[in-house]
């Protein structure tokens, strides 16, 4: 499958309502927990969907926190 796969932190507190909120619509996208304590998180988008998780996540970016990790 292919997509985009973002990854970024959120308040590790709202990690489980970012998950549950993309997992609302189903098939968009899919959060993978990487590191909990740092809030750290992958959003990997289906095809097709970028737009559709970056508005997802800018409109709850004020309850989560949600920082893009930069590229290592």
């Amino acid at each position: 499958m292919q997509g985009t796969v973002f990854l970024g932190f959120v308040d590790p507190r709202t990690i489980h309502f970012l998950s549950s909120t993309l997992e609302a619509y189903e098939g968009v996208a899919v959060v993978t927990t990487v590191d909990s304590d740092l809030g750290l998180v992958r959003i990997h988008a289906a095809p097709d969907c970028e737009d559709d998780v970056l508005a997802i996540i800018g409109a709850e970016s004020k309850f989560t926190g949600w920082v893009p990790a930069e590229p290592a």
